[in-house]
């Protein structure tokens, strides 16, 4: 499983293994909405009490299963600006990693309302890249860089989205090259902000 959490404890890992892994089989045989803490104790064989020592709520574990996702081993983001060269900042992502795990990741997406939970998170990894920038730009740039990386970001998780949830229907280079013509007009318009670029590592 995906779900990986830092904390040396063993028995902590091992008991926030079984939530998950209990959390993953419920998504699969009903809707999330209608999960319960208490289908997730009884699935994953736990005390109530241990689940709270370990999460707030059911969203919690979908969002430290997304902190966890989002490590070097399946994103890699390489920022090549600096304050003379205004230049792209790379994401990278990992395609072999990501299908290693697709089918967890496959429930997931198909969750509604799965974006309002992770959106916090979302926000949060923004306003980091966004903070590199605030002495960097001047402030008409760093307010176009930050609706850039929003408008970006959002578009590139969407299409990504569907191209693996619909079974990556052309191969990944094919869809480099796409993504990267979608960037064009925020590339002409930028004028010294740097751009988001994703590419897929097959």
């Amino acid at each position: 499983m995906l779900h990986k959490p830092n904390h040396n404890n063993r028995q902590v890992q091992r008991t926030r293994k079984w939530i998950f892994e209990a959390l993953m089989i419920l998504i699969a045989e009903q809707p999330y909405h209608k999960i319960t803490v208490s289908d997730i104790i009884k699935r994953a064989g736990i005390a109530r009490q241990t689940f709270y020592r370990n999460y707030k709520n059911k969203d919690e574990v979908m969002i430290q299963y997304l902190k966890d996702s989002f490590t070097s081993n399946s994103f890699n983001m390489v920022d090549t600006s600096s304050k003379s060269n205004i230049q792209d900042i790379v994401i990278t992502v990992n395609l072999n990693y990501l299908l290693e795990h697709r089918k967890d990741l496959v429930l997931i997406m198909k969750i509604p309302g799965i974006e309002n939970i992770f959106s916090p998170k979302l926000t949060e990894w923004q306003n980091l890249l966004l903070d590199n920038y605030k002495r960097i730009l001047s402030h008409e740039n760093y307010v176009l860089f930050r609706y850039t990386v929003k408008y970006q970001l959002i578009g590139y998780l969407q299409v990504i989205s569907d191209w693996f949830n619909n079974g990556m229907p052309i191969k990944a280079e094919k869809l480099n090259s796409i993504l990267n013509k979608l960037t064009v007009p925020s590339r002409l318009i930028s004028g010294g902000i740097p751009n988001i670029n994703i590419n897929i590592k097959a």
